[in-house]
């Protein structure tokens, strides 16, 4: 494991990156004007400089131009407009009066981005990390370009993700790789808690924050090479931009929705199942929605999703390769189904009812599903007692179990159920905020769970943390 100082420097290197994202996507986002909220600005030109920045190294990569001479100066042209972006949002004040519970969570939150920031400079330990999401952006920055791998079938997966690792490579190594899906994953925990403070109040945003962010199967997977921290921030903001356009009727969030929603399909396949029922929560905003605001919406998640798919297509005839359409050789089809086969109880009828019990107590066979917090899955459900907001409650939760239904007949892992884990999170903010207001044993049930689930999954991180 890197020293003190490495660590460091990694970190201060990691906050360079954040602000090179925010400046890009300050230059991409120029046109679009402020939406009078500066966090849901601030977010949006990350989570866009990001992804621009992503589709820029892919382009070097293709035209055989990965050579850290080239990218350090746009890499830092790119921070230092994002320093000057951050005076633009720096009047930021943090409300008062917090309770001591409430207190406790910040603290609490504050000591898992610092176990974060630790694991992050340790070495890559997950074998499938290893295998797929490091190995092939180190593969491209020793080639000076992008090469197929066509021994290795998760590579004709979109890579956005995979390309700001390789951005890692470039500046430093694989470590500073690994702290890539780590902003995204922080990036992602704040969009839902903000746009969850925006819509429900503080308490159900510091929640939403608290259940994302602090358990060890979060820290498991944002911690290492993984997309799915990418798709956590895609979702998150294009909800927030959805539910933005929705209150204020700012058009651009459509567009901005759309962007993030093209992001996720661009990060990874699971992507455009998420990317295709966030198009269906826009029957929330029907009143507002015409065929124009909709081609708002869809032409740049295609835009932005397009060239990944585009790329499979010219290599192998198949935008989807290898898992439908055919064309794919052998050994990848093998691989393929593998992936599918290997985790989980099965796809019975019988599995499909066991499904939610499993979750919560045998999920071993889910990859690590056992790390994961139960908060989630017991009490997004009880934001249906919520007096306002029961519809959007309602559709909200038939689309993530729509989304859980795609994933029970495909492959069960429990990390490729992450990107319902930002309306999830709320769902289960509001849901304990409305059972603890039920009364006086709603209030004790909400207690005991929260703090038994925080408390054991502290307990794990901690232990999980300490062989680094």
């Amino acid at each position: 494991m890197p020293n003190s100082l490495e660590c460091a420097a990694h970190v201060a290197l990691a906050a360079a990156t954040a602000c090179a994202w925010l400046g890009v996507g300050s230059l991409v986002l120029a046109s679009l004007g402020r939406s009078g909220d500066r966090a849901l600005d601030g977010l949006n030109r990350l989570g866009a400089g990001a992804v621009a920045l992503a589709l820029v190294t892919w382009a070097l990569g293709w035209a055989g131009l990965l050579y850290a001479e080239l990218f350090v100066p746009l890499f830092a042209a790119g921070a230092l407009l994002g320093v000057l972006e951050l005076r633009r949002l720096r009047p930021f004040h943090l409300p008062r009066g917090w309770a001591s519970w409430q207190l406790a969570l910040i603290v609490l939150i504050g000591l898992y981005v610092v176990i974060d920031l630790v694991v992050t400079c340790a070495p890559i330990t997950s074998a499938d990390a290893l295998l797929h999401h490091a190995a092939a952006p180190e593969l491209f920055e020793q080639r000076h370009r992008v090469v197929e791998t066509p021994w290795s079938w998760n590579s004709y997966q979109p890579y956005a993700v995979e390309m700001l690792v390789l951005d890692g490579f470039l500046l430093w190594d694989g470590v500073q790789g690994a702290f890539a899906p780590l902003l995204l994953l922080l990036a992602g925990a704040a969009a839902t808690a903000l746009g969850a403070a925006r819509l429900a109040g503080r308490t159900v945003g510091l929640l939403a924050a608290t259940i994302l962010l602090c358990q060890p199967f979060t820290t498991w997977v944002g911690t290492s090479t993984f997309v799915e921290p990418g798709l956590v921030l895609a979702v998150a903001l294009a909800l927030w931009n959805l539910a933005h356009f929705a209150r204020t009727g700012w058009t651009p969030a459509l567009v901005l929705t759309g962007v993030f929603a093209g992001a996720a399909a661009g990060m990874k396949y699971q992507g455009v199942a998420a990317a295709l029922l966030i198009a269906c929560g826009l029957v929330l905003v029907r009143d507002r929605l015409t065929i124009r605001r909709f081609a708002l919406a869809a032409v740049p998640a295609l835009l932005v999703a397009l060239p990944w798919y585009v790329k499979n297509a010219i290599l192998t005839g198949n935008p989807v390769y290898p898992l439908f359409f055919g064309g794919a050789n052998e050994e990848a089809d093998r691989l393929a189904r593998a992936s599918f086969e290997e985790y989980g109880h099965g796809t019975s009828t019988l599995d499909l009812v066991l499904l939610p019990f499993r979750l919560l107590g045998d999920a071993e066979a889910f990859d690590r599903g056992e790390f994961a917090s139960p908060l989630p899955l017991l009490f997004a459900p009880l934001a249906l007692l919520a007096p306002r907001g029961r519809r959007v409650a309602a559709v909200v939760l038939a689309l993530c179990a729509a989304y859980g239904l795609a994933w029970f007949v495909g492959s069960q892992h429990a990390r490729f159920l992450l990107p319902l884990l930002p309306p999830l999170a709320v769902l289960a903010a509001v849901g304990m905020v409305e059972l603890a207001r039920a009364g006086r044993l709603g209030r004790l049930a909400t207690i005991a769970v929260t703090t038994g689930a925080l408390a054991a999954g502290l307990g794990i991180t901690l232990a999980y943390a300490g062989q680094f």
